[in-house]
């Protein structure tokens, strides 16, 4: 089944991923230990982008859970990343927290 999405989506999504990417394959080679076989050793070669490096991790625990699981030989590499991830590999990054400064720029008194 196509879907087809607007440009500006397809872009959107792909800025998002990439912003992860780091931190996500990071999160990936956690579990690559668990990976039985060859795939394990393949995201030790850097691919040049952190995005090619999240997804050559991705792959791997993909395949790592089909070898590991026949019965979840199926399952493809996005629904892994969509498990793993909780829906979450393509979503806004979270507003960082501001502070509230007002207090430090004002002279403290004692109650009485």
């Amino acid at each position: 089944m196509t879907v087809l999405v607007p440009a500006s989506t397809a872009r959107s999504w792909r800025s998002r991923f990439c912003s992860h990417a780091a931190g996500l394959r990071g999160q990936l080679a956690r579990l690559l230990p668990q990976v039985p076989g060859k795939e394990a050793a393949r995201p030790g070669v850097p691919s040049g982008s952190e995005a090619g490096d999240c997804l050559a991790a991705l792959e791997a625990v993909t395949a790592g859970i089909a070898g590991r699981f026949p019965a979840l030989a199926a399952v493809s590499a996005h629904e892994v990343a969509a498990h793993l991830s909780g829906g979450l590999w393509l979503a806004p990054p979270a507003p960082s927290l501001g502070f509230n400064t007002t207090l430090l720029n004002t002279d403290a008194e004692s109650p009485s």
